[in-house]
C-alpha cells in the first residue's frame, strides 16, 4: 500500500493499492488509523482459471444453443434427433422423453450463457448453479444411457471443473464479490 499526501486535519489522504485508489477526508480530530478502518476491503482479483472457465462456458453455451434452436425450428432435424436419441438410450435405467431432453438441453445452454456472464463478474450463485447443473446432467446421462465409457470420461473433467471452481483462490474471489 502506498500513501502520499499532507497529513493534517481537514486535508485529504490518498491511499493507493494497485489499481484501486481511495481518498479519505480527515476530520479535525481524526487520525490515519481511524480513517483507514473505514476503508473498504479490496475486491480479490479474478483467478486465471476462473477467467478461462467463464470464457469456455460462454463459448460452450453459444455453440450448443444453435443446434437446440435448430431442433425447435426444423421438423426434419427434430424427427432425426428423436430416432437417434431413442436408439442411444436403449440400455438406460430410466426412459427420459426426448422432448424433456430437448427442453433441458435448451435451458442448459441458456443457463450456461447467463451463468458464465455472472460467473465472470464473481457471482457465487452462478458458480453453484453451474456446478449443480453439470452434476445433474451427468446423473441424467447415466440414468438415460446406463454405464458407458463416455459417461466415465466425463467424471474426471467434471472433477477438474469442480476443483477449479472451489479451490481457495477461486473461493476468495467468489466470496469477495
Amino acid at each position: 500500500m502506498q500513501c502520499c499526501s499532507v497529513i493534517t486535519p481537514g486535508h485529504c489522504l490518498l491511499v493507493s493499492s494497485g489499481l484501486n485508489a481511495l481518498v479519505l477526508e480527515l476530520t479535525a480530530g481524526g487520525d490515519i488509523l481511524s480513517a483507514l478502518k473505514h476503508m473498504p476491503e479490496p475486491v480479490p482479483q479474478r483467478p486465471v482459471s476462473i477467467t478461462l472457465l467463464a470464457a469456455f462456458f460462454l463459448l460452450y453455451g453459444l455453440v450448443t444453443l444453435y443446434p437446440k434452436v435448430l431442433l425447435l425450428t426444423n421438423s426434419e432435424v427434430y424427427a432425426a434427433t428423436i430416432e437417434l436419441t431413442e436408439a442411444m438410450s436403449a440400455g438406460g435405467f430410466v426412459d427420459v422423453p426426448v422432448q424433456l431432453q430437448i427442453v433441458l438441453g435448451f435451458l442448459g445452454s441458456l443457463l450456461t450463457i447467463v451463468g458464465s456472464i455472472f460467473f465472470w463478474r464473481g457471482s457465487n450463485l452462478a458458480r453453484w448453479a453451474i456446478a449443480i447443473w453439470i452434476s445433474a446432467m451427468i446423473a441424467l446421462h447415466f440414468l438415460q444411457t446406463g454405464v458407458s465409457l463416455f459417461g466415465f470420461m466425463q467424471i474426471p473433467l467434471y472433477l477438474l471443473v469442480l476443483y477449479l471452481l472451489f479451490r481457495p483462490g477461486a473461493d476468495r474471489f467468489f466470496r469477495g464479490a
